[in-house]
This record gives C-alpha cells, structure tokens and sequence, in this order.
C-alpha cells in the first residue's frame, strides 16, 4: 500500500468505510491471507492494483489513547501521555495568562537533525504584573533509544525513548518558571479480570494498572540516605479521589513531596505506571533540577462514571512538579558558543516495555516485579522452569517435568504422610469404638486415643510436615507462573486455541452465549469464561480427600468431613481463574498423590497371638464410695434435743 491508496474490494466484497474494513476484519485470523483491490490517487482506473495481504496478530499498545468507561465513541478520549505545562511565570503569587494552552492548542512538528526522533515547538506570550511582555519557547524532543549493555556488556534491544524538554527565555528580564510533566496512560489492561498482582506492602492489594516509584533520599550536605520503591493502586486512587471530591479537595495523591525549606532532597529514581506484564516508566536523567516540590497520582475520567467493579482496572496517571528556578533572557551568540544560562533543559529516559527481568535490571527497574514473601523459592522455580523449557519448547511439560522434580525431591516426607493417611483409615474401627464407649467423657477418649496410637507407633502429626514444606512451595511456584511473561500467550497445545495462554485461565468457551448474569462478565466472580481445568483440579482434590480422609466415627467427624468437601469446592470457585499453568501444577502433584497412594501397601496393626494390639477400652470400674453412716439421735430424756429436734426448731425460730 501507498499513502493515497483507497481500498474498495477485499475478497470480491466491496468496503467503502473504516468501519466496514473493520467488520470484515474481525471475522479473520492471523495467518490469513486477503485479496485487496486498491485504487492509486491519480484517478486513473488503469492504475488500480490488486494486493494480496498475509493478516499477522494486531500489535499490542503499551500506550494509547483511552475513552472514559462505558462510552461511544462520541465522548472525548482521556487527556494524552507526556503532556507538558507550566505551573509558575514570574513570582511565586504573581498571576500570569499565557496566549496559548500547553495542553489543549497544537504544537509546531518538525523532525530532529538526527534522525531518530521528532521535535514539537510552541511559543506564548503574555505580560507580567508589572506590564512588561513575557514570551517564551518551548521545546519537547523526542528520540528512538539507543540500545543499552547489560552485565555482561552485551547489547540490548532499546525500549526507550529519549525525552528532553528545553524552555528559552526570549523576554527582556529574568523569569522564574516551574513546570509540570505528565505522565503516561492507557496502558493494556489485558487479562484484568484474572491477573492478581502483588502489593510490596503487606495486607494490601494492586489494581490492574498502579503508580509505582522509587525516590532516593539525600541529607543537606548530599549523603545518600536511602532508596524505596512504592505502589499505590488505582482502586485506593478512586477511593482517595472519591473522599476528596465530597470534601471539596484536590482529588490527586501525593506520592511524595519536598517541603521548602526542609533541609535534605528527596529525588525521584522512576515513577511508573506498572500492570500484570508491562511498565511505562519516566526517569529524569540529567542531574540538574531533579528535585521536585512533588508528584501526584490521579484517576483519569469521571468518578461518578466508574462502576464499583471497575475500580481496580482504571485510566491512572501521574505528574511531577518542579521546583521554581530562574532563567536570564536569550542570547543567541552566547548559547552557540555554550555559554550563558538562558536555556533550561531537563531531560528524562521513557522505558514502555515488557516486565523481564533481565531487562528491567538493565533499566534499573527490577523492583517492578515483586515475588511477595518466598521470593527466593519462586527465583529458584523459575530458573529450573526455564532449564525445562529450553530442553522441551513446551512450558505445559515444562511445568509438569518441574511437577516431578518437586515432588520427588519431598518423596520422602509426602511417603510418610500417606502412610499416616493409611494407618489412620486401618485404626477407624477401633477409633470408633472409643468413641462409642466415651462419648461422654472426652478426656477419657482422648487418653484411649492416644494409648492406641502409642502402641503401634504412631505419630498423628507426622504429616503435617508435608504441608509446611509444600506451602512456601506453594505460594513460591504461584508466583513464579503469575509473574513469569514468559508463560504469557505460551500455549498448551500449540495450534489449539483452548488453553492458548498458560498464565490465565484456559478459556474452554464463552459464558455469555448461554448466561447474561453480571457474575459471567469481565467485571463478574466467574468471569466471561469456561475454564475446565479447575474443575479437573476440585475433582482430583475430592478424590485425594476421599483416599486420605479416614470414614468419620461419629456425628462430629461427619460434618467435619462435609464441611471439608463444600471447603473444597468453595476453594474452587475462589481459584476458578487461576492461571492454567498452575492447574497444571495442581493436577500433576494430584496424580502424583494419588499414585503414591494407591501404591503403598496397606498397613496393618501389630498383632499378639493373631489379634491386634489395642488399648483396654473396659478398665476396672472405681471403687463406689461407702455410705455415709445416719446421724445418730439423741433422745429427748437426757435433757438434750436431739440434731432432727434442734433442726425443726431452728426453722420455727
């Protein structure tokens, strides 16, 4: 195709708007070719061509243009990413109206003298309060990055642009200028309704796109102190805005501020935008005026527009606030020969990329991804997961050759706990004897208990060490295949579209084609999907509780037992869009339990002359007590009354 082209034919069917171009594409798949008749801008028919186009898979936008939730296309987008405006001309209470918006009204396009990039150029007027004119340019530069070195000094792919913004004073007099830099916004929401990332700060919960930064601390005599790395999710951003629009205050959050006069900078390292896979990041690079008075994080739209259940997957942003500097008139001749101090220049490095570790270290933004409390196990399972991966080209077996390999490194533990699993199903017999014969005497049952337990050698606790070593296991391997953008779109069977993204859910089929309630949506519990696979995983649990869980003894084990099976499938719904590859996971140890167990041989009870060992359940009776001996009474004829007598007189009195 060529700028001009107009495309009126694709496959024999005539097309005559975008929106049609759009209907047909939809019906298509990646892979597809497509029959294109063109007509070339000269109007000549003889011109027209016929292009024959291979569809590929729409490419992913890390940043663009977003329309405020539930809306037509009839309402305006979201303000656009990297906005520049100044927040200060002249002194600090001095009022100032500019010519033109920064933020509104078009800039000047040119291309760099590079190459690499483009340039946008504006220039406003105005007058100070003393009347004197006030003209100002401004530049915002914007350049492809430079491929970087890692560790190993080996050159990287850019995902970067070079950003600089440079401010000329073109008046008579000084001026003090502060400015405001926006960020970036309309990052992918993909997979919102299943990805659960993980807050840095315990007991608290990311949305689907959060404002994350770091900032390092210097003393007055610029001692670096320390570094932090923050998030604050776009569902606490609404509900801050939310509170502060019914008080009547700024609906922003500070992320951090440096107060004047406060002795010591806090300068930021990065501030983000950060989702499940991908970050969009600003780092200032130039050491001149990296302290700012503050940056705040915002939700952008109208409140009163987002639904309660879209919360945590909204439009945020941010944007820095510089301190005010001063910047002298501009001479021409000075700034060729690289004096004077007429131009200010700040410049920053823009990172949009995927969320890989080894990239992020190159950027120095490694904190984004964030392991929670067994970080170590899932680093360890995610190297061992890659090993596989690199063997096989498959992350579905990779998953379950990583399944073998831990539950064979705990054969020795998970072995004892199906023993003790199987010796408590041989003693429920006589558990339930004990429990018959002491139904009203727990202390009793419990010492009979434990006798029994003490003669065959029985630890009941044994298994419970299984358990403990599985959970940060767990938790680490949950992580790991939440985090990992490697499983990202990995299919299971490639070629089949079911199961075609091991980090989310399988996705058999759509709920919508046969329920409209709100739980089957995006924004619903369920989701708009079938996943088959935790099904397969809460029948493989229920099967592994039946072979595990001795019969119950009484009408207290039983409901436990009942409880324990609703607990399961409560579990499951809970779990019902876990990512697949962790479902892999799960019924891959499943069979592996269920295997260990059905192969074990059944235990037996120690035996003397033929019957098995068991505590005496009918121990020698106490002895009943001896009756009191009756009072004695005295008679009447002695002179003294006797106890009945004196008894009967004392109630008279």
């Amino acid at each position: 195709l060529k700028i001009g082209d107009v495309i009126h034919r694709i496959d024999g069917e005539s097309i005559s708007t975008p929106a049609e171009l759009k209907a047909f594409l939809a019906e298509t798949k990646p892979g597809e070719s497509i029959r294109l008749a063109v007509r070339r801008p000269s109007g000549d028919t003889s011109t027209d061509v016929e292009l024959i186009a291979t569809l590929d898979v729409y490419p992913l936008q890390l940043i663009q243009p977003e329309r405020p939730f539930r809306t037509d296309e009839s309402v305006p987008l979201h303000p656009a990413s990297f906005l520049f405006s100044l927040i200060q001309v002249g002194e600090q209470n001095e009022s100032v109206v500019l010519s033109r918006s920064l933020r509104e009204d078009n800039w000047q396009l040119e291309p760099t003298t590079d190459g690499r990039g483009v340039e946008f150029r504006m220039q406003v007027n105005g007058k100070a309060a003393n009347g004197s004119p006030i003209k100002l340019e401004l530049v915002k530069r914007f350049r492809l990055g430079m491929p970087k070195t890692n560790d190993e000094d080996e050159p990287t792919a850019p995902y970067h642009l070079d950003y600089d913004i440079e401010i000329r004073n073109l008046s008579s007099a000084p001026l003090r200028i502060a400015y405001r830099q926006d960020g970036p916004n309309g990052l992918p929401l993909e997979g919102f309704w299943y990805s659960n990332k993980l807050h840095p700060a315990m007991f608290y919960i990311a949305g689907a796109r959060d404002v994350v930064w770091k900032t390092e601390t210097r003393n007055a005599t610029e001692v670096l102190q320390s570094f932090k790395h923050d998030l604050v999710s776009c569902s606490d951003l609404n509900k801050t805005a939310t509170k502060a629009k019914k008080k009547g205050k700024s609906p922003e959050t500070v992320l951090f501020a440096t107060a004047a006069g406060t002795p010591g900078k806090r300068m930021p390292l990065y501030v983000a935008v950060d989702t499940q896979y991908f970050v969009a990041a600003m780092k200032p690079t130039s050491k001149r005026e990296m302290v700012y008075n503050q940056a705040a994080a915002y939700v952008l739209g109208n409140l009163s527009d987002i639904p309660k259940a879209a919360r945590k997957s909204t439009n945020v942003s941010f944007h820095l606030d510089s301190q005010s500097f001063e910047i002298f008139p501009y001479d021409a001749e000075a700034e060729a020969k690289g004096e004077g101090n007429a131009t200010f220049r700040q410049s920053f490095e823009i990172f949009a990329g995927p969320k890989v570790p080894e990239l992020l270290a190159v950027y120095e933004l490694g904190d984004c991804i964030y392991y929670g409390w067994f970080a170590p196990v899932s680093k360890l399972l995610a190297v061992v997961l890659h090993f596989f991966f690199s063997l096989v080209n498959n992350f579905g077996l990779a998953i379950v050759m990583l399944t073998i390999v831990v539950r064979s490194g705990m054969f020795p533990l998970s072995r004892k706990a199906a023993k003790n699993a199987a010796m408590m199903q041989v003693f429920a017999p006589q558990m339930k004897k004990i429990a018959e014969k002491y139904k009203d005497d727990m202390e009793k049952r419990n010492k009979a208990q434990q006798d029994l337990f003490k003669k065959h050698n029985y630890n009941p606790l044994g298994g419970c060490w299984m358990m403990l070593l599985q959970l940060p296991i767990f938790i680490g391997l949950y992580r790991c295949l939440s985090v990992d953008i490697n499983l990202r779109q990995a299919s299971l069977i490639p070629g089949i579209e079911w199961c075609s993204n091991l980090a989310g859910p399988d996705m058999l089929f759509v709920w919508p084609e046969f329920f409209t309630w709100n739980v089957f949506t995006e924004l619903g519990m369920l989701g708009p999907y079938f996943n088959i696979l935790p099904m397969f995983t809460v029948a493989l649990f229920l099967v592994q509780q039946k072979l595990f869980t001795p019969p119950p003894t009484d009408d207290q084990s039983r409901m436990q037992m009942k409880m324990m099976k609703f607990m399961t499938l409560f579990i499951g719904i809970m779990f019902f869009k876990v990512a697949a590859g962790l479902c892999l996971y799960f019924i891959a140890s499943s069979l592996w339990g269920i295997a260990e167990r059905k192969l074990l041989p059944k235990p037996k009870l120690a035996t003397e002359g033929g019957e098995p060992v068991l505590p005496k359940l009918n121990p020698k009776p106490n002895p009943k007590p001896k009756p009191r001996p009756k009072p004695r009474l005295r008679s009447p004829e002695n002179g003294k009354p006797g106890r009945q007598q004196s008894r009967k007189k004392k109630k008279q009195r």
